[in-house]
């Protein structure tokens, strides 16, 4: 696994655990209600739309996070770039 510690973060007035992992292209995810969000090194984030928890799940404990997010996500589901992050609001 390549999980390196997780966050709790409010989006939508409900709580998602972002999880930061050790990759060459992803930074952190997290899922909400179907929907998974990825923050990339670059800064940038997305979110996926209608994916299966069990993606998100096999995405973290995967060894190779990129590897799987270009396997199980990217070409997969409908995406939109984030102009506001939502890990970067940590709930304390």
């Amino acid at each position: 696994m390549r999980l390196i510690g997780w966050l709790t973060v409010k989006l939508s007035g409900a709580e998602m655990r972002a999880h930061y992992v050790v990759s060459s292209n992803i930074n952190c995810l997290g899922y909400q209600r179907g929907r998974l969000f990825i923050r990339f090194n670059s800064g940038q984030t997305y979110s996926y739309e209608k994916v299966p928890f069990p993606v998100f799940r096999t995405l973290k404990e995967s060894d190779s996070v990129g590897s799987a997010f270009h396997r199980l996500v990217r070409g997969h589901f409908p995406y939109h770039k984030l102009e506001q992050d939502p890990f970067v609001k940590a709930a304390h």
